[in-house]
């Protein structure tokens, strides 16, 4: 599914180290956003809390790559595991 978005493994390796800035922080809010951008490639975006439900959080993802015009996004449901790390539990609606 997300191998057609066209972003590379770096990108996606950018795209996380965003999330991951959303899972660390401690005010957790809808609506908060962490911008991204692979300098190496051009892809740019955000991550964005659009949820939280008890030890979950839902998140859209907004990509672009270089020189297209047209966002790429999809959402995911991340939730805590009994050891305190975040894990991907649902990725959906990806759209292009």
């Amino acid at each position: 599914m997300l191998a057609k978005t066209g972003l590379s493994p770096e990108d996606f390796k950018v795209m996380n180290e965003a999330t991951r800035q959303i899972d660390e922080a401690t005010d957790k809010r809808p609506g908060m956003t962490v911008d991204w951008q692979n300098p190496a490639s051009g892809a740019n975006g955000t991550v964005q809390l659009t949820g939280v439900e008890g030890t979950c959080m839902k998140l859209t993802h907004l990509a672009r790559l270089a020189g297209q015009q047209k966002d790429i996004g999809f959402r995911s449901l991340r939730c805590r595991t009994e050891d305190g790390k975040w894990q991907l539990q649902d990725l959906s609606d990806v759209m292009f």
